[in-house]
Formats: structure tokens, sequence, C-alpha cells
């Protein structure tokens, strides 16, 4: 069973199934929904209120599509709530999938979600801003 990292943590909370974003538009029930990386964040806007989880599945560790669409939730639509990376979520890129808006993490079985929170650790400073640093390092640096 995939583990689940949030807040620093590994946590064995069961794995949601949440109805995917098509299922969701046409009968909008419950508090969570599963969007695939291609999926506009538009077909969203009317349910943010309602919505305290939104899945996020990332299908290849090399697929970017995902770390965009939890960016423009975040920045263009607002969503404070939880968001959470599903599928091939590769330990090592559990820190710039946080640092674009994701709060927690399923781990597949096959990779381990000690690795990923050590992954998490390996950079003290991001360089850029990010979501979670909103200010550029030498700027943060200078100040």
């Amino acid at each position: 069973m995939p583990k689940l990292i949030k807040d620093g943590r590994i946590h064995p909370e069961a794995v949601l199934s949440a109805p995917t974003l098509a299922e969701y538009v046409q009968a909008p029930q419950g508090d969570h929904v599963l969007v695939q990386g291609d999926e506009s964040p538009e077909l969203l806007q009317p349910f943010m209120d309602k919505l305290r989880l939104i899945l996020i599945n990332i299908p290849n560790f090399n697929d970017g599509r995902g770390f965009s669409l939890a960016t423009l939730l975040r920045q263009r639509f607002g969503y404070t709530h939880e968001i959470r990376a599903v599928g091939d979520i590769l330990p090592d890129i559990c820190y710039h999938l946080h640092h674009c808006g994701f709060d927690s993490f399923q781990i597949p079985d096959h990779y381990s979600a000690e690795d990923a929170l050590r992954c998490m650790q390996t950079f003290s400073h991001p360089y850029q801003g990010t979501q979670r640093t909103h200010t550029p390092w030498f700027r943060r640096k200078a100040s």
C-alpha cells in the first residue's frame, strides 16, 4: 500500500479513492477530487470553496504538468487547502513538488518513504522564489 507523507512525517492514513474531475463536474459530491496534470484548472474553479483535497496524478516522474497545475491552483486560483501528489512519485522529486505547492505525497510501494523525507531535507534554502519561499535567496540573504 502506498505511504503518505504529510507535514514532514510518514502517515498510516489510508489512500483515498477520489472521483475523477470529469465525474466530479457531472455530480459534485464530497470534498476531494483526482485531477490529471493536463486537465484545466478552470474546471475546478466553481468548486474551490467545497474542495478540501485535490489529488494531482503524476503518471510519469518526467511529466511536469502536475507541477504547473499545483502552481496555478495556488497562484492564479488562490487554493489554500491540501494538494496531494499521486502516481509515479519518486523520492527525489518530493522537494520540488513541495516548492510548487504540494502539501502531501503518496509514495508508491516500490519507493522508500524514508528516502523521500531525506530528499525533502536536501536543500536548506531554495535559490529561486517558490510557492513556499516567494523571495529569491539573494534577496533574503541581503535583508
